[in-house]
Parts: C-alpha cells; structure tokens; sequence
C-alpha cells in the first residue's frame, strides 16, 4: 500500500513540477504564476492603400457653338445663326497628377471634326450705280446667285485643375476650371453669278434697258474666287463639372460637362459684285459633353 501511495505522489510531482528549495521556501517551478505580466503581441502590418500619383485619360465628346456671334457684311446674302452650326465631335487625350487624394492637374489637347457655318446656295437682289460719264450713273439691278461654303474648325490645348469630392462610394463628383489655347480656321469656298434684271439712267432713257455694259459688269457677271482659309491663335477657357465611377483600383469611368469660351474673332473674305463679304466668328462659347476613361498610374 505504501509503495502505492509513493507511486501516486511521484506522479503529482510530474504533473505540477518538482519543489525547488530556495532560501527555505519551497517554490514549485512547473506552475504557471497568474499574476505574471503578460507577453505584449506586436500590432498586425497595415494593410498598403493604392493611392495612384498619376493618370491618362482618352474621351470623346460633342460640341455645341451656342454664344457668341457669326454675322456677314457687304451683301445681302444671309447666313445661320451661330446656334444652328451642326455640333462638333471631338477626341482627347490627357495626362495629370494628383497634388492630394482630392485636387488634380491635367494637360489635355482637344481635336475637333470641321463645323459648317454657312453651306448651300443664296439668292438675292444686288443693287450697284455705274459712273458712265454722263450727269447721271446707271443704276443695275442684279439678281445674284450665290454659292458658298465656310467651314469651321479648332483645335484646343488646356491646363486643367479638378477637385475630386472623395467619398466611401465608387462615385465621386467633381468640378474644375481650365486655361489654354485654340486654334481655329475657317476655310471659304465661293463663287457668284449676277445678272441683269434692270437698268435705268436718269438723264438718258434709251440706257433703260439690259444688258449692263461697261463699266458694269459683263452680263451675266460671273465671280469666282475658289477656296482661301484664315487661321489664328486665340485664348481659351473653361469651366467643368462631372461624375467619375471607380470601375477598379486603376480604372476610372469619367463623364463630364464643360462650357468651353474662345477669346477673339476671326474673318474671312469672298470676292462679291459689288466689293467683298465678309464673315465673322467671334468670341464663341460652347456646350461640350464628354466621357472616357482615366487610367491611374504609380
């Protein structure tokens, strides 16, 4: 029975450790103290944030010339109003860099299909006098047929800034403003073919009758001037607003709205029966409606 007993104990003390003596006290060293301080555990890594610091855009778009004036001097022909020129299709490309998560600046160069601002034929009455040596001019009345086609074009490069309003959701408005340049031409084809519908001389009634004669005009009158086209450089600036949608962490889904205005007039010149006409496009603004894609970069 003893040797039992002794057997029990000798397997207590494996289970809980041996007594160690120390100074008389007994300290049992296989038991856990409760009131150990405890190991500290390091925090786990942050997970990285995509945060992209630069971007390429690719849009297309339409254009639609609405302020502005387009008006002809020195016939009598008429021409559209600037808000019915057709609207024009354009592609961009871009390259920005975001300064913080929420404020971006962008290059981005603009190229637009031609406009036409005037297309078709005109008819209308030309009245012109002709000094004949005599006390009294002969005054000729034309009926004028008129063909012309002017056509419109630009191109634009623009230094952009946005604010993003970044949010918890995919989509994220926006506003901005930009400044640049535009090229613009306008390119004129005419021609113009007048003839004699009446003419009179105050002092000599046998010149009451066509055709004109010299000076006037040969009968019918015939006036072509081909093609000729005027360019210029003009400031350009806009204002935008849009909604951009996080299609994935580097894909990024824009449509926008930018009213677009162009400093200065340009004019171009056609040869008429009666002298020139002229035709002006000046300080236009524009309706554009955009979308594309941003592709973000590290």
């Amino acid at each position: 029975m003893k040797t039992k007993v002794a057997g029990l104990s000798l397997a207590a003390v494996a289970a809980f450790g041996a007594p160690a003596f120390a100074g008389g006290d007994v300290i049992y060293t296989g038991v856990k103290d409760p009131y150990a301080a405890a190991v500290p555990v390091p925090a786990p890594a942050p997970i990285p944030i995509y945060e992209p610091e630069y971007y390429v855009r690719f849009d297309v778009g339409a254009a639609w010339l609405s302020d502005g004036s387009l008006d002809e001097t020195g016939s009598s022909m008429t021409i559209d109003d600037i808000g019915d020129v057709e609207p024009l299709e354009f592609g961009s490309i871009g390259a920005g860099r975001y300064i913080t998560p929420s404020i971006r600046v962008e290059l981005a160069v603009d190229w637009y299909t031609r406009g036409d601002l005037q297309q078709g034929t005109t008819n209308f009455t030309e009245v012109a006098s002709f000094d004949v040596g005599l006390a009294d001019p002969d005054v000729v009345t034309y009926d004028v047929t008129r063909q012309d086609s002017v056509k419109f074009e630009q191109d634009t490069g623009m230094l952009n800034f946005y604010y993003d309003f970044r949010n918890s959701s995919r989509f994220t408005p926006y506003v901005g403003a930009g400044i640049g340049v535009t090229y613009r031409q306008l390119t004129r084809t005419s021609s113009e073919v007048a003839n004699c519908a009446t003419r009179s001389n105050a002092g000599d009634p046998t010149r009451n009758t066509c055709p004109a004669v010299a000076p006037a005009p040969a009968d019918p009158a015939v006036i072509t001037e081909g093609t000729s086209t005027k360019k210029s450089w003009d400031l350009a600036a806009a204002v935008m607003a849009g909604l951009s949608v996080q299609v994935t962490d580097s894909i990024i889904w824009d449509t926008g709205y930018r009213y677009m205005w162009q400093n200065g007039g340009l004019t171009i010149s056609s040869l008429t029966l009666t002298g020139t006409s002229d035709i002006t496009i000046e300080d236009v603004g524009q309706h554009q409606l955009r979308t594309g894609i941003r592709l973000d970069l590290n």
